[in-house]
């Protein structure tokens, strides 16, 4: 079961590298990612898989919060900070950390979490793209969890400036015709 969903997912990442495509990482850009993937939590390898929010606050930094389904051992809630290296790029490799809360379902009990990790972005078109991250994660246990899927990207509306224009001047002998 682990073997052939790693091949389908490095086989979906295979195919997807040639497509041309003119997106990048932006200022203002708000993401929606679901996905799906590996959780090496406490010895055991569980599937999972989530949904992701996030907002790019510059060209290179960007925050997300994130819930994750890890099989049957935990639910997780998590917001990250991330660092974009090449912004503009189609291939935009990242750096990440956060923290938050496992909910662990084998107690039950709740506990908290950090993690570090490493992934990248690959924008298929201006508003989706593949990414793949891995994280090294640290609540009660130290997990590896590695994840893939699709990324929506939703351009921020900007208003539109509008400048002001001065009305033409007064012209007397107009008036007086």
């Amino acid at each position: 079961m682990v073997r052939s969903a790693t091949m389908v997912i490095i086989v979906s990442a295979l195919l997807l590298f040639p497509v041309i495509s003119q997106a990048g990482t932006k200022a203002g850009n708000f993401e929606l990612s679901p996905f799906a993937g590996f959780y090496d939590l406490h010895k055991a390898d569980r599937f999972g898989g989530g949904v992701r929010f996030g907002y790019d606050l510059t060209n290179t930094w960007g925050l997300e919060a994130a819930y994750e389904w890890a099989g049957s051992a935990e639910d997780l809630y998590h917001a990250d900070i991330l660092y974009n290296l090449m912004p503009f790029r189609e291939l935009d490799p990242f750096i990440f950390a956060g923290a938050g809360l496992a909910h662990l379902r084998t107690g039950p009990y709740n506990t908290a979490l950090g993690e570090i990790g490493v992934g990248f972005k690959y924008a298929i078109s201006d508003t989706v793209g593949f990414r793949v991250d891995v994280r090294d994660m640290q609540e009660k246990y130290n997990d590896v969890l590695t994840t893939a899927g699709l990324t929506f990207t939703f351009e921020e509306k900007k208003q539109a400036k509008t400048e002001y224009v001065p009305p033409p001047p007064y012209r007397a002998e107009r008036d007086h015709r």
